[in-house]
């Protein structure tokens, strides 16, 4: 099993915007993916808090199109050395990241802008039977709240209800 890593796509800016190449034939995203199975796309209030899921068989590279993101990882594979280590990261639209992780690392992310914008190139489709995920509040990421100011955390039941991380190897 690999471990997550930035990859570093590049951006190319002028007085329009920016324009970013995500993912080419032959190249680092789909070297480590191996293949696009699933596109997914979710905007977030600034707060929000989504994961840490999981799937088994399923890598995700994460980049963001629009607002800013600390973007998480957690290794969720109990026969790991690594379980319950995170790899944490804030990304934001125009940096030219891509954040890859792995089969078995858990994924999630925080919304520090409103309108913050996420998108994942999965290598496999959503297979709800094959879902897992831990409380991310409870599975030692370090989550930037400092940058909310005034906002509250904005957490779904399922998130808040999920196992904790410690009860994965039970």
């Amino acid at each position: 099993m690999g471990q997550p890593i930035i990859l570093n796509k590049g951006t190319f800016m002028d007085s329009r915007g920016f324009f970013q190449e995500v993912v080419k034939e032959g190249d680092d995203v789909l070297n480590h993916l191996g293949v696009i199975r699933q596109i997914n796309m979710s905007k977030s209030k600034k707060g929000s808090l989504r994961g840490i899921h999981a799937q088994t068989g399923m890598a995700k590279a994460m980049w963001v199109p629009f607002g800013v993101a600390q973007i998480v990882a957690v290794n969720l594979d109990v026969t790991s050395e690594d379980f319950g280590r995170t790899v944490s990261h804030h990304m934001h639209a125009g940096d030219g990241k891509v954040f890859y992780a792995p089969d078995n690392w858990g994924r999630g992310f925080l919304a520090l802008e409103e309108g913050t914008v996420v998108a994942y190139a999965c290598s496999d489709v959503y297979r709800p039977q094959f879902e897992f995920g831990v409380n991310p509040l409870t599975c030692g990421v370090n989550w930037d709240v400092e940058s909310l100011e005034e906002v509250d955390l904005l957490i779904s039941d399922k998130d808040r209800e999920a196992k904790d991380i410690k009860d994965l190897r039970k």
